[in-house]
C-alpha cells in the first residue's frame, strides 16, 4: 500500500515538473521567437512615462476637446506637424516627449511619444514595425491612422 502511495506521488511530482517545464519553453520560445514583443515591452514603458511628461498633458488636453476620435487624432498631428515643434534627430534609446520636442528623436521616440498622447486620451493605438522602422497605428471601429515623425494616413472602414 505505501509503494502505491509512493508511485503516484512520483508519478504527480514528475507530471507537475513536466507541465512546469513544457509552459516554461513555451513562453521562452514565444519571447525568444518574437523580438517584437520584447521591444514593444520597452516602447510601452516608455510611453507610460511619456503620459506624465508636460507636452503630453498639453496636446492631449487641448485635442480631447474635439467631438470625433479622428477629429482628435488630427488635432494631434496638426499639432506636431505645424507648431515647428517637429526636430528629428538618429537617436539610441527612446527620448521622453519633454525632451523629445526640445532636441528631436527618431521612429521610435516619436512613436511612443504619439502612443503616450493617444493612451493618454483614451484612443486605441499600437506599434507597426517594419524594416527600421515603428510606427503608431490608432483605431477605432470606424477607421484606423497610421502616424509617424512626418506621415499621417487615415482610412474609414467601408472606404472603397
Amino acid at each position: 500500500m505505501i509503494n502505491k502511495k509512493f508511485n503516484i506521488l512520483v508519478i504527480i511530482i514528475l507530471l507537475g515538473i513536466f507541465v512546469l517545464n513544457a509552459e516554461t519553453i513555451f513562453t521562452f520560445t514565444k519571447v525568444a521567437n518574437d523580438k517584437n514583443y520584447i521591444t514593444d515591452t520597452y516602447y510601452n514603458m516608455k510611453s507610460i512615462k511619456n503620459i506624465k511628461q508636460n507636452i503630453t498633458k498639453i496636446i492631449g488636453d487641448y485635442c480631447l476637446f474635439y467631438k470625433t476620435n479622428i477629429s482628435k487624432i488630427t488635432c494631434v498631428k496638426d499639432f506636431i506637424m505645424n507648431s515647428d515643434l517637429y526636430n528629428y534627430t538618429k537617436t539610441q534609446n527612446v527620448i521622453l516627449s519633454d525632451k523629445l520636442i526640445k532636441d528631436g528623436g527618431d521612429c521610435k521616440s516619436w512613436a511612443t511619444f504619439y502612443k503616450g498622447i493617444f493612451d493618454y486620451m483614451g484612443l486605441d493605438n499600437g506599434f507597426i514595425h517594419s524594416t527600421n522602422h515603428v510606427y503608431l497605428n490608432v483605431y477605432d471601429e470606424t477607421f484606423y491612422c497610421n502616424i509617424d515623425q512626418l506621415s499621417f494616413d487615415c482610412h474609414m472602414f467601408g472606404e472603397v
